[in-house]
């Protein structure tokens, strides 16, 4: 949970622990989360350090906002590392099928 003694910004825990809410699947897209009030109490800490975890994760494109509604969860982000493409040619000449 939250370590107000570590050296890490509580904004950044938060931020964190949201974020491994919605990669485990307990916050499913679309689904509503607390208010800003609401986590501010669970976390007994201000409002200000709670909307700063909220808008990195708004600003990554974890979550986002309407105006009047309140802060949903986004659609899953799907994340490949382009690096390790290659191409059907490359491919073979790795196994030695193509010279």
């Amino acid at each position: 949970m939250i370590d107000k003694n570590s050296p890490v910004p509580i904004y950044s825990q938060i931020e964190e622990y949201i974020r491994d809410l919605i990669r485990k699947g307990e916050l499913q897209p679309g689904q509503t989360l607390p208010s800003e009030r609401e986590y501010s109490e669970q976390f007994q800490v201000s409002r200000m350090t709670i909307r700063q975890a909220i808008t990195k994760l708004v600003n990554e494109g974890y979550l986002y906002r309407k105006k009047g509604s309140g802060t949903f969860v986004a659609e899953t982000k799907f994340e490949q590392a382009l690096q390790g493409l290659t191409s059907f040619t490359e491919d073979m000449k790795a196994r030695a099928y193509a010279k």
